[in-house]
């Protein structure tokens, strides 16, 4: 089947997902963005995909969890960490969203 949600994407790193994914992990993202906790606990995931030795606020690791960002161990899953790597840019205050397929 291939639906809505069930088409692959190369994301801009050239790592491919499932379209559906991809919406599911970037609205979370977008929606985190928008208090300055969330801001943070979107900072801790860049952090901790970059460098999994990263020690987040224990805030933000719930908040993730709650969200399926961050797994149970504190692991990111491996499709989640592409899809953030690839839709962020820059880094602590000047940490920005941008689509992680096209870039913009």
């Amino acid at each position: 089947m291939d639906g809505p949600g069930n088409r692959t994407v190369t994301l801009r790193t050239g790592i491919e997902a499932h379209e559906g994914t991809v919406a599911g992990v970037t609205t979370s993202l977008g929606a985190l963005m928008k208090d300055a906790a969330g801001a943070l606990a979107v900072y801790d995931l860049v952090q901790i995909c970059r460098d999994p030795a990263y020690s987040a606020f224990v805030g933000s690791v719930s908040e993730l969890q709650r969200r399926n960002l961050l797994m149970p161990d504190g692991r990111v899953h491996q499709v989640v960490k592409e899809i953030v790597l690839a839709g962020t840019e820059g880094d602590g205050l000047d940490l920005r969203l941008v689509n992680p397929v096209t870039g913009e």
